[in-house]
Parts: C-alpha cells; structure tokens; sequence
C-alpha cells in the first residue's frame, strides 16, 4: 500500500470547519487504495501557546493540524506569520520524514 504525503493549504480545521472540506473528503476516498498522511499548518488567535498539534487517525487517514499563534494584524506581523507558516511546514516535513521515510512514488520507495 502506498505511503502519500499530502501538504495542503485549505483544510476543516478549529479556526474554519469548512474550511477545504473536499480535500478532506479527497482524503478519506483515497485512503481506501493508499497510506494518507495530511499535514496543515494553519494561524490560530485562541491558543495561548506558541504551537499546538492535533492527529486524529482513522484506518489509512491520519491528519496533523498544527496550529500556530498569530498576533495582531499589522503589516510586520503579516511578514513574520508567513515566516512561521514556512518554517513549521518545514520542520514536521522533517519530522515525518524522519519517522516514516520518504513518501512512495511511482509505487517504489527511494
């Protein structure tokens, strides 16, 4: 069964609950044929830490929604929110790819 990464920028979240809802639905129709691993990123004001993660699993469909805080809105704090975006997009990348190995493709594993 194929192991697939999916980086997505729309997604049901706290912060949105219809928010990409067909990605999601995208997701739980493909984990039927393949290993589905969804990773989000998403701002949230109502946190009070720095970072929060939720993973829910079922069956073949495992979503990781990770939330970050954003302050207010001005133009600085706009800039530095992206920079975060990035950065947590990046760091649980690596961190899955650490855990579970690169994502198959073409059906081989590099």
């Amino acid at each position: 069964m194929y192991r697939t990464l999916w980086l997505t920028s729309w997604y049901p979240s706290r912060t949105s609950s219809q928010n990409g809802d067909f990605i999601q639905r995208h997701a739980q129709a493909a984990s039927l044929f393949a290993k589905i691993y969804v990773l989000y990123v998403v701002p949230n004001k109502d946190i009070l830490r720095a970072e929060e993660i939720v993973i829910s699993q079922s069956k073949n469909l495992t979503e990781e929604i990770v939330y970050y805080r954003k302050k207010k809105e001005t133009v600085l704090s706009r800039f530095f929110s992206v920079i975060k975006y990035f950065r947590l997009y990046k760091r649980h990348i690596k961190k899955y790819i650490q855990q579970k190995k690169l994502p198959e493709r073409d059906g081989i594993c590099p």
